[in-house]
């Protein structure tokens, strides 16, 4: 336990590194990474992590110790590119897989945006008939309820994504995108049928070729997402008791608020996700209600869990800092002192309680905070 403090905490006592040491690390640092082919940065790394008292693995250190003679004396250029594939792979064997149900996220173009998941395999003839029933019904309620509409602007917006979502073809649907779409449909077609069985005159249906339709486009997903095993597997979240604990709505709501902060770090369809997945957990209905639960708790921690592998995959945060961004090799943390962020680091750093407080109920707690607090030292002093 003893040997395993020394490793695990801060170099120097209350962090405060002394001047004499910043100053020549910081020299050396200079003169390695003058010589990028050569992968200095896995051993400013070891320093860096020894110092700061990060987490220590010795599996990976003792995979490292035991790299044959024989590559050690190939020279620095040689060992040094296998250590970092080492650090790499355990990196990446550190952050707990995503949930393969809810709605997953992806890094495209330096942006965190939903990740564009296809059908597993093609359909039946019957499969296939009810596909191209459903886009068909799909693409003529567009034109009775266009999203410039005063009167269906909203349910023009839905169909207008539920319609996107369903793409060109079967091998072409964008099976989480696509979910959500159908349970904004779903809503719309339930509040519809409220109103004309209420039967209040300030508050009507919609007119009844648009009610009609609307219908029918439900009414033929819902038998489609039936035999789709994607959109089935969704369908059925929260039916298992044993899923429905920890409720973590609040801190995802929390979390969401940050990501609508940081624009040019998240697409803004992930917005809309993580609007969806809640207004899920605020259904009436109970059993749509306790589905919401369970998916916002997955899709926020899947949302995290990209967020941390796109960390991994950042330029280490340096040097240039002022009052409105700070250089990052070749990307720059925006909007410093006024919350929007470019760079997942920078993010979970400024957002790291409302991380932990959602993290820190998850079954898998102490793994995601040891990340979070590891992200957040390293990159706290930049923002």
């Amino acid at each position: 336990q003893n040997v395993y403090n020394l490793v695990t905490d801060p170099l120097w006592i209350d962090a405060n590194e002394p001047e004499w040491s910043k100053k020549w690390f910081g020299k050396l640092k200079e003169e390695l990474e003058e010589f990028p082919d050569q992968h200095w940065h896995v051993w400013i790394d070891w320093w860096e992590d020894r110092r700061d008292g990060k987490p220590y693995n010795i599996e990976m250190e003792r995979e490292i110790v035991l790299i044959p003679d024989e590559d050690w004396q190939q020279g620095p250029a040689h060992v040094n590119a296998m250590i970092a594939e080492i650090r790499a792979r355990y990196a990446a064997k550190d952050i707990p897989a995503d949930n393969p149900v809810a709605p997953r996220f992806e890094t495209v173009e330096n942006r965190v945006v939903l990740r564009a998941e296809a059908p597993d395999a093609l359909p039946d003839d019957e499969q296939a008939g009810l596909y191209d029933a459903l886009r068909e019904q799909a693409v003529e309620l567009c034109g009775l309820c266009p999203e410039n509409s005063n009167r269906y602007g909203a349910q023009g917006k839905a169909v207008a994504r539920f319609l996107a979502a369903l793409g060109e073809d079967y091998g072409s649907m964008r099976l989480s995108a696509l979910w959500l779409a159908g349970q904004k449909m779903r809503r719309f077609a339930r509040a519809d049928e409220a109103k004309r069985v209420a039967a209040d005159p300030e508050d009507d249906p919609m007119e009844p070729d648009q009610s009609a339709l609307f219908a029918e486009v439900v009414m033929t997903y819902n038998v489609f997402s039936t035999d789709e095993p994607g959109l089935k597997a969704k369908d059925e979240k929260g039916r298992d008791p044993a899923t429905l604990s920890p409720d973590v709505t609040e801190e995802a709501r929390a979390v969401r608020g940050a990501v609508a902060g940081s624009p040019a770090l998240f697409d803004e369809d992930v917005i809309y996700v993580l609007d969806q997945v809640l207004e899920e957990a605020e259904d009436p209905i109970e059993g749509v209600e306790a589905r919401g639960k369970v998916m916002v708790r997955e899709t926020t921690e899947n949302l995290i869990g990209q967020l941390v592998r796109k960390e991994r995959d950042e330029p280490k945060p340096s040097v240039t800092l002022n009052a409105a961004k700070i250089t990052l090799g070749g990307g720059v943390v925006t909007g410093v002192g006024y919350g929007a962020y470019s760079t997942a680091g920078a993010f979970i750093a400024a957002n790291e309680a409302l991380c932990i407080a959602f993290v820190s109920k998850l079954p898998l707690a102490t793994t995601w905070i040891a990340i979070i607090k590891r992200i957040a030292l390293e990159w706290a002093p930049f923002i």
